[in-house]
């Protein structure tokens, strides 16, 4: 049975900072503009209840990820377009795992926040606004992910992944494009999207 486990809480502050800066104004270019921007942070996720349920760890801390994002904005034809690619890269830490036979060197208790992951990739991104009613939006964005090795335990992830697999439910390649039509009191909307092949499994 579980243990009786004490009250706890946890103060955490997570920063999160965002910069741009105008490298060319609408003024300086016949309406075009040219902006860099940038973001930084960290967050937390708590243990949910089913979490906190079936562990037999007093110790059980939030789930952890730090984020950073730089890219390039850029007007073109009057600032009718507007095209946009953003870099990023996250890192996941203290995720929460089940601890069975291939991890008890790694904790004492069966479940800890000992497993770790990554996700970088790049969004880019077009908006086009027409000179009549129509206004046509896209985005593409490529996604690397990977599990990463437990704490203590180098070379092992949790079970039934590998060191190095991508992350459950995360496509490699994902694109949309939305068509907004407006005129007067109606606004029509279309939308298409489609992703890559991704990993889909039931870790129980």
């Amino acid at each position: 049975p579980r243990p009786a486990l004490a009250e706890d809480r946890v103060f955490s502050v997570n920063p999160r900072i965002a910069a741009s800066y105008y490298l060319r104004t609408s003024g300086d270019s016949g309406g075009n503009w040219t902006r860099v921007h940038a973001t930084a942070g960290t967050g937390i996720r708590p243990p949910d209840a089913l979490e906190i349920a079936f562990t037999d760890n007093p110790g059980l801390r939030p789930e952890r990820n730090r984020s950073a994002d730089a890219g390039l904005e850029q007007s073109l034809l009057g600032g009718l377009l507007v095209v946009d690619a953003t870099a990023f890269v996250n890192r996941y830490e203290d995720l929460i795992v089940a601890v069975g036979r291939s991890l008890q060197d790694s904790s004492r208790f069966r479940t800890d926040n000992i497993s770790n992951a990554r996700a970088r990739g790049i969004e880019t991104s077009a908006a086009l606004r027409t000179r009549g009613a129509i206004e046509i939006r896209t985005s593409y964005t490529w996604l690397d992910t990977a599990i990463l090795a437990v704490d203590r335990t180098p070379l092992v992830a949790p079970p039934p992944f590998s060191v190095g697999e991508p992350l459950v439910r995360r496509p490699r390649h994902q694109a949309s494009l939305d068509i907004v039509w407006a005129r007067g009191p109606v606004t029509a909307y279309a939308r298409v999207g489609g992703r890559s092949r991704m990993l889909d499994v039931e870790p129980s």
